[in-house]
C-alpha cells in the first residue's frame, strides 16, 4: 500500500526513527538522578489527579490473586524475627484491660447467646431426673414390699395399659437395658405404685395449702392496713377462709387435669392420668374422679387403700372414674443404681429369667453406690 503521507511528514518520521536508533537509553536512565526527580515532584497533587475508583475497576483481582504464591511469602517471613521485634510487653503495660473490660456489654451478648437459658435448663433437667428417679425406684420398692405383706403376686400384675406397655408385668415392668453404666427401665405408660400415689397427693395437697395460705395473708395485710384488723377477723372470716380453700383446692387438682391431664406434682414427678385403656380422659370423667378424691382425700387418705391390692394401682376415685395414673416420663429413661435398686432389679431378673442375676462385679451389674 503506498505511503500517502506528505513528504515533509515522511521525512520527519525517518529522521526521528533515526535519531531514537542513535540513542543509548540505558545511558540515559542512569544518567536521571531519581532522587532530586522525586524530591521536586508534588505527590499530593498528583495522587489528587489520580482517579483510584477507575484504576480499581481495571484492576483484574481475581487475576492478581491467583498470580501470588502464598507459600512462596509465608516461607519468606522470619515468624521468630519478627515476634522478637514486636514490644509485646510494653503493648501490654500501655493497654488499658480495665477500660476495655468496663466497655464490654456482656449483658446483650449473653442473652444473644441463650447461655443463662441454657443453665437454668440444663440444671434444672439434671435436678428433676435425679428426684424422678429416686421416687420410681423407691415406688417400685413400696409396691413389691406390700404385695409380699398382702400375699400377692405383683409380679403377675400388668405393669400398664396394654396399648402403652403392651403384655409385660410386675413392676415397671421389664428392664430396658444400660443408662449411664446402671441398669435402667423406660417407665414411659407403666401404673405408678402405692407410694407415688400418695407422695403425688400430699405435694398437691401442701402446695395448694401454702400458696392459698400466702395469697390470702397477703390479701389480709391489704384489707388491714385499709380498714383495720377487725374487717379479717372473726368467725366469718374463718368461714370464708375455708371456703376459699375448698375452692382452691378443687381448682388445685381440676383445672391442670383438664389442661395438660396432670397435677401440679404429677407433673414434677412425671405422672399423668390415662383412662383404663390408656386413652386420655373425658372432662366428665375428671370432674367425677375430681369430687370423689376429695372426700377420699379429706378422710386421712382411705381412699387410696385400693392401690394396695388393686391390680391396676387405681385409688377409690379411679375406681369410680375408670382412671389410672402412669408414668409419663417422654423418652427418659429411670436408673437403678442404688443399693434399692439392684434389689428391685435382682428381683426383675429373677422374675423375667427365671435365672439369678449376674454379680455386681461383672459387666453391665449395678453399682452399689447411687
Amino acid at each position: 500500500m503506498a505511503d500517502r503521507r506528505r513528504p515533509g511528514d515522511r521525512i520527519a518520521g525517518e529522521v526521528a526513527e533515526a535519531v531514537l536508533r542513535g540513542i543509548d537509553l540505558d545511558a540515559v536512565v542512569a544518567r536521571i538522578d531519581l532522587d532530586a526527580a522525586l524530591a521536586r515532584m508534588d505527590l499530593d497533587a498528583a495522587l489528587q489527579r489520580v482517579d483510584l475508583d477507575a484504576v480499581l475497576a481495571r484492576v483484574d483481582i481475581d487475576a492478581l490473586l491467583q498470580r501470588v504464591d502464598v507459600d512462596r511469602i509465608a516461607a519468606r517471613i522470619d515468624v521468630d524475627a519478627l515476634s522478637r521485634r514486636i514490644p509485646v510487653g510494653d503493648l501490654v503495660s500501655t493497654a488499658d484491660i480495665q477500660a476495655a473490660v468496663d466497655g464490654v456489654d456482656l449483658g446483650p451478648a449473653l442473652r444473644r447467646a441463650g447461655l443463662a437459658d441454657i443453665v437454668a435448663q440444663s440444671l434444672g433437667q439434671s435436678t428433676m431426673s435425679t428426684v424422678r428417679r429416686r421416687v420410681v425406684v423407691l415406688d417400685a420398692l413400696s409396691e413389691r414390699l406390700s404385695g409380699s405383706l398382702m400375699r400377692q403376686d405383683v409380679d403377675s400384675w400388668p405393669a400398664g395399659p396394654e396399648q402403652l406397655v403392651g403384655d409385660e408385668t410386675g413392676p415397671l415392668g421389664q428392664l430396658d437395658g444400660q443408662l449411664d453404666g446402671a441398669r435402667a427401665w423406660d417407665v414411659t405408660g407403666h401404673f405408678v405404685g402405692p407410694l407415688g400415689r400418695v407422695l403425688a397427693t400430699t405435694l398437691d395437697v401442701v402446695g395448694a395449702v401454702a400458696s392459698w395460705t400466702l395469697i390470702t395473708s397477703t390479701l389480709a395485710g391489704l384489707v388491714t392496713s385499709f380498714a383495720g384488723p377487725e374487717a379479717v377477723s372473726g368467725t366469718t372470716a374463718g368461714i370464708a377462709w375455708a371456703i376459699g380453700l375448698s375452692l382452691w383446692i378443687a381448682g388445685w387438682f381440676l383445672l391442670p387435669l383438664e389442661v395438660v391431664g396432670r397435677t401440679p406434682a404429677m407433673s414434677v414427678l412425671g405422672m399423668r392420668v390415662v383412662t383404663r385403656e390408656g386413652d386420655v380422659p373425658r372432662f366428665r370423667t375428671l370432674l367425677l374422679r375430681s369430687l370423689v378424691q376429695a372426700p377420699a382425700v379429706l378422710l386421712l387418705g382411705v381412699g387410696y387403700l385400693p392401690v394396695l391390692f388393686d391390680k391396676r394401682r387405681r385409688a377409690l376415685h379411679d375406681l369410680v372414674a375408670g382412671t389410672s395414673v402412669v408414668w409419663d416420663w417422654g423418652a427418659q429413661e429411670a436408673t437403678i443404681a442404688s443399693p434399692l435398686g439392684r434389689w428391685v432389679a435382682r428381683h426383675e431378673d429373677v422374675d423375667a429369667t427365671g435365672d439369678d442375676p449376674p454379680p455386681a462385679s461383672e459387666p453391665g451389674g449395678p453399682p452399689d453406690a447411687a
